[in-house]
């Protein structure tokens, strides 16, 4: 989704945008963990590695955006 709106979208890429936030937020195993047992997410992956797995690998491709509202 991330990628898609990278290369459709026109205007800000608030989507883009959030992830990089939860990728900012999500570095660790532990950062997921914490996350899911405050009721922020919820983990419908086998390990809350692989929540900051997919958090982490989202943006890799995409340069940092500015969505001045959601800064």
């Amino acid at each position: 989704m991330v990628a898609y709106e990278a290369s459709a979208a026109s205007g800000p890429l608030v989507l883009t945008r959030y992830t990089e936030l939860m990728n900012g937020i999500i570095d660790t195993a532990e950062d997921a963990k914490l996350l899911r047992e405050r009721g922020v997410l919820i983990n419908r992956l086998q390990t809350d590695e692989e929540v900051g797995d997919m958090w982490n690998g989202m943006t890799k491709s995409v340069r940092l955006t500015k969505v001045p509202f959601l800064g």
